[in-house]
């Protein structure tokens, strides 16, 4: 009896450990999407509510429809430091995001505008943000959505896919290893050098566009991405 009296309890505690992990993924989950406004699927592999430190295993980011690869983003492994105290607060402080071998696919296609017209558009909304004129774009402080910044951010190992109108399938370039600071979707003044983690991707191109080797997709990205 004295037995199932000790095992009961620690029954009890990885049973509430193992839902409260799924509750958390599920959570991440909602969030990325809601985010990026795009679907998101990953898988929590670890976590430690102590320290902080979070393990994400195969996240990817759903491409959106009528493209031609399945996502627009994929990781295999992303690991978390979370400043704990600030979960509960309007601003949610990453310490340090270190993402292995992610894979940004970067699609440019050409749009029937009429019958004898067309236009180009990608998947990560860049040339429709170009060809708009707009001013640069701000991104205003939230009063309802959680905000966050990531302190640190580590891509190691990339790689860009590009798909353009001229090529039947992707076109693989190798990233060099990149670091950024204050990356989020906060402009609270607080936070110095602050940048949006859509502009981001800006900057990925740009990296990408430098190490492309086919001269007809060079020029049309230098082209049409003021680049």
């Amino acid at each position: 009896m004295k037995k199932y009296l000790i095992i009961l309890p620690i029954l009890l505690i990885v049973i509430a450990v193992i839902n409260n992990k799924k509750i958390i993924e599920y959570s991440l989950v909602k969030n990325l999407s809601k985010i990026t406004d795009h679907k998101v699927t990953l898988n929590l592999n670890k976590i430690d509510y102590f320290s902080g430190n979070i393990e994400i295993l195969n996240i990817k980011i759903k491409n959106k429809d009528n493209f031609f690869n399945d996502n627009i983003f994929e990781a295999k492994k992303l690991k978390i430091n979370l400043d704990i105290n600030t979960i509960m607060s309007d601003l949610v402080v990453v310490e340090n995001l270190f993402i292995s071998e992610p894979k940004f696919y970067f699609e440019i296609k050409a749009v029937k505008k009429t019958d004898k017209e067309e236009e180009l558009n990608d998947n990560i909304n860049l040339l429709s943000n170009i060809n708009a004129k707009e001013k640069p774009k701000t991104y205003p402080e939230k009063n309802k959505d959680k905000n966050f910044v990531i302190s640190i951010l580590n891509l190691k190992d990339s790689i860009t896919y590009i798909k353009s109108p001229k090529n039947n399938n992707n076109i693989n370039v190798t990233l060099s290893d990149m670091k950024f600071v204050n990356v989020g979707n906060s402009a609270k003044k607080d936070v110095k050098k602050f940048q949006h983690y859509k502009d981001i991707m800006k900057i990925i191109l740009t990296d990408t566009y430098l190490r492309i080797t086919d001269p007809d997709l060079k020029n049309l990205i230098k082209i049409n991405y003021d680049l």
